[in-house]
C-alpha cells in the first residue's frame, strides 16, 4: 500500500497516487457499510438496501486494486527489505500506541488484545498487512517469471489462472478452494500482483480510450448489482428466503478484477500539470496506508460496531451524502494523525537507517 509508484520517466505516477487515496476512502466506506451495520440493518430487496449494495459493489474492488497497482509499479523495481521493515514498524507504532492510549479509558483488555497489539504480524491483526508482506516477499519471483516469458505465454497463463482461481471457485460456490480464503490470502494478492506485472510488461490494454474504462467500470458494477438482486429474488422464490445476494461480490469475483483493472487504467494516465498539487497528492498517498491502520485497529473497531445504523433515520439521498462524508472525513482525520508519525520517523531518520540495511542486503 505504500509503494513508490513510478512511471517510465522515473517520476511518481500521480494518477496512481490519486487512485491509492481514492481506494483507501473506498475501503473506509466498505467498513462504514459493513462494520458500521448499514448493510445488515436494511431489508433485502428494498431500494435503500439495493443502493447500499451498489455503493458496496463500487468500492469492493479497492483491495484488488492495491495489489494490482503493486504488481504494475514494482514489476521493474528492485526488491527492498526496507519496504517490509518500514511497513512493519509503522504497523507496530500504531498497534502499540492505540493500545497504550486506550488504557486511559479501559484497562480491562484480555490477553488476545494485548498480543494482537504487540505482535501484529504473527497474530494477523491486519489481514491485508500480513498478506501484503507475503505477497511482497514473493514479488521478485513473480517479476522474474513475468520477464522470462513471452507475451503470448503470459496471456495463456493469465487466462488459466483467471479460470482456476477466480471463475471456478465462484462458479462452484467454494471460495476456500486452493486456500484462497475468499481472497483474504497471500495467494490471491500474489495473483493480482501477477496480473499487474503482466499488464505492465505487455501493454496489452494501453491503447483503449479512457472513457471505455469508465463505462466498463460502471457497467460491470451494475451487472454485479443485478446479480445481487436476481439471486435474492431467486432464493426467495425457491427457498422462501432471500439469501446469497452478495455471493458474486467477492475479491475473487471476475467482476472485481475487471473493476480494479478499469480503475487502474482510468487513473494511470491522468496528467496533473501543477507541480505543487502533484507533490501534495503524492504526499497524501504516502500517508494513506495509516488510515487503514488507525480506523481498522481492533480496539477502535469495537467502539464503532453497528454504531452507524442511525444513518438509516435520514432520507436516502442524505444517507448517501453522510456515508461519503464520513468516509472522506475519516480519511482526512487519519492522515492528519499520521503527520505526527511521519515527522517523528523523519526526526529519527528511519528512512536513512533502513536504506543502510538495503545497501547491505541486495536482492536482484
Amino acid at each position: 500500500m505504500n509503494d513508490n509508484i513510478i512511471n517510465n520517466t522515473n517520476e511518481r505516477n500521480v494518477g496512481l497516487d490519486l487512485l491509492k487515496i481514492i481506494s483507501m476512502i473506498m475501503v473506509v466506506i466498505l467498513h462504514i457499510l459493513g462494520h458500521g451495520g448499514l448493510l445488515n440493518s436494511t431489508e433485502p430487496l428494498t431500494l435503500r438496501n439495493s443502493i447500499y449494495w451498489f455503493i458496496e459493489i463500487l468500492c469492493y474492488c479497492a483491495v484488488d486494486t492495491y495489489a494490482l497497482i503493486s504488481g504494475y509499479v514494482n514489476y521493474d523495481k528492485k526488491f527492498k527489505i526496507s519496504h517490509i521493515l518500514n511497513l512493519w514498524i509503522r504497523v507496530l507504532f500504531y498497534t502499540i500506541l492505540i493500545f497504550l492510549v486506550s488504557l486511559l479509558f479501559n484497562n480491562n483488555f484480555d490477553y488476545n488484545t494485548i498480543h494482537q497489539s504487540f505482535f501484529p504480524l504473527s497474530n494477523n491483526t491486519y489481514w491485508f498487512f500480513t498478506c501484503y508482506i507475503g505477497m511482497y516477499i514473493f514479488s521478485p519471483f513473480i517479476n522474474k517469471l513475468v520477464k522470462s516469458l513471452s507475451n503470448k505465454s503470459l496471456y495463456i497463463i493469465s487466462i488459466i489462472i483467471l479460470f482456476i482461481f477466480s471463475i471456478l471457485p465462484v462458479m462452484f460456490h467454494n471460495q476456500e478452494l486452493f486456500g484462497l480464503n475468499n481472497g483474504y490470502s497471500v495467494l490471491w494478492l500474489s495473483i493480482m500482483y501477477f496480473f499487474g506485472a503482466v499488464l505492465k510488461k505487455t501493454n496489452i490494454l494501453n491503447n483503449i480510450k479512457k472513457y471505455w474504462y469508465i463505462i466498463i467500470y460502471f457497467v460491470v458494477s451494475l451487472i454485479a448489482l443485478l446479480s445481487y438482486i436476481v439471486l435474492l429474488l431467486g432464493t426467495k422464490a425457491i427457498l422462501g428466503e432471500a439469501k446469497w445476494g452478495g455471493y458474486l461480490v467477492s475479491y475473487l469475483s471476475p467482476f472485481m478484477i475487471i473493476q480494479s483493472i478499469s480503475l487502474m487504467f482510468i487513473f494511470k494516465n491522468i496528467n496533473i500539470l501543477n507541480h505543487k498539487i502533484c507533490k501534495l497528492i503524492s504526499f497524501i498517498s504516502a500517508l494513506s496506508f495509516s488510515c487503514y491502520l488507525i480506523h481498522k485497529n481492533p480496539i477502535i473497531r469495537i467502539f464503532f460496531k453497528d454504531k452507524l445504523v442511525f444513518i438509516n433515520n435520514y432520507n436516502l439521498l442524505i444517507s448517501i451524502v453522510i456515508i461519503f462524508t464520513i468516509g472522506v472525513l475519516t480519511f482526512i482525520v487519519c492522515c492528519l494523525i499520521d503527520l505526527i508519525r511521519h515527522y517523528l520517523f523523519k526526526v529519527i531518520k528511519l528512512k536513512h537507517l533502513l536504506s543502510i540495511i538495503d545497501s547491505k542486503i541486495e536482492i536482484e
